[in-house]
């Protein structure tokens, strides 16, 4: 940006300096005025270009600034992304280590292969009965970040 408000003040320059080498040169006053006024001319439409060559210089390091500030917020919320599916993850193995324990401690001894039969939906929520005897009770929330397990173990007679 500074190399081409450079080059156009020295063409400035160099206008100017021819002008003042015409006015040397020129027999009469009028000469003389005309060579003037054509180098004062040349001089203001050379900062004229350098004025609009600054402002367009601006302008796109405004842009550069608006597109480095648009990747950085989409590096924060991949990076967030990727916070929440790692947490959602670890999560659903707590809650599949969970229901695999209470599987295991409902029944006396553990089957090597347990069936899981669906028993019932209402309202979204879907009961399974595992062969050993464990309910679950299953209530998918597609909106929420996280993954929650509730136990509730049936003691005492009824």
């Amino acid at each position: 940006m500074k190399l081409i408000h450079r080059n156009r003040v020295a063409i400035a320059l160099v206008s100017l300096l021819t002008a003042l080498l015409l006015l040397g040169g020129c027999a009469s006053i009028r000469e003389s005025t005309q060579a003037a006024s054509d180098a004062s001319q040349a001089a203001e439409q050379a900062a004229a270009e350098a004025a609009q060559a600054a402002a367009e210089a601006k302008q796109v390091a405004t842009d550069a600034t608006t597109a480095a500030n648009a990747a950085t917020s989409a590096s924060q919320a991949a990076a967030h992304a990727a916070k929440v599916a790692t947490k959602a993850a670890s999560d659903a193995a707590y809650a599949i280590n969970q229901l695999s324990q209470a599987a295991g401690i409902a029944s006396s001894q553990p089957s090597p292969d347990p069936q899981l039969t669906k028993i019932a939906t209402v309202e979204g929520i879907t009961e399974y009965r595992l062969d050993n005897g464990l309910r679950v009770l299953l209530f998918p929330d597609e909106g929420a970040e996280q993954t929650s397990v509730v136990i509730t173990y049936f003691v005492g007679s009824r």
